[in-house]
């Protein structure tokens, strides 16, 4: 299953649907793995040009990606096609890279996690769902970032609703 796709998807009491997001990797799916592995592409291009702060995906990209350094990455981007599985999957990099307390990637999964909440807050507030309890499932191999990701979300989401309850289904993620 490839998240390269993030969207959210909701049912008020009135029968009325509503979906935000589902665009494509192409447009940058805010919250997806896709997004998480652009991202990392960005922190360590920052830190190869001296824009961003040191980062340990820097390493884990060329080793990932299978370059000596990050200038050979131009042809990959651009000549060689890097595909959207490929940017897709280093998204685990930057998983990796914050469970060892690397800031930039705890940055960037932060980041993913307040783009998945504010598409399911957008979905409540425009499908006015305050008039009873409404599940919200989360589901996709993005919720295999448990308290990096599900359980900001989580958080964000029972602070500002009370009618809302979350919960996750995990599927099997295929290896690459």
């Amino acid at each position: 299953m490839c998240d390269r796709f993030s969207y959210a998807v909701g049912v008020n009491s009135e029968g009325e649907r509503l979906t935000i997001g589902g665009w494509g990797s192409r447009l940058i799916e805010d919250g997806s793995e896709y997004y998480i592995g652009l991202s990392a592409i960005k922190a360590a291009i920052s830190e190869y040009e001296m824009l961003g702060g040191r980062t340990q995906l820097t390493e884990a990209i060329k080793d990932k990606l299978k370059v000596k350094n990050l200038n050979e990455l131009k042809y990959i981007l651009y000549y060689k096609t890097l595909n959207d599985k490929k940017i897709q999957s280093l998204s685990k990099e930057v998983l990796k890279c914050a469970r060892q307390g690397d800031r930039i990637s705890l940055n960037i999964i932060n980041s993913a996690a307040d783009k998945l909440f504010n598409m399911a807050d957008i979905l409540i507030r425009r499908l006015n769902m305050y008039d009873k309890k409404y599940s919200l499932c989360l589901t996709g191999s993005i919720v295999c970032f448990d308290e990096y990701i599900t359980n900001p979300l989580c958080d964000k989401i029972y602070n500002r609703y009370d009618n809302i309850e979350v919960f996750t289904h995990k599927i099997m993620v295929t290896k690459e």
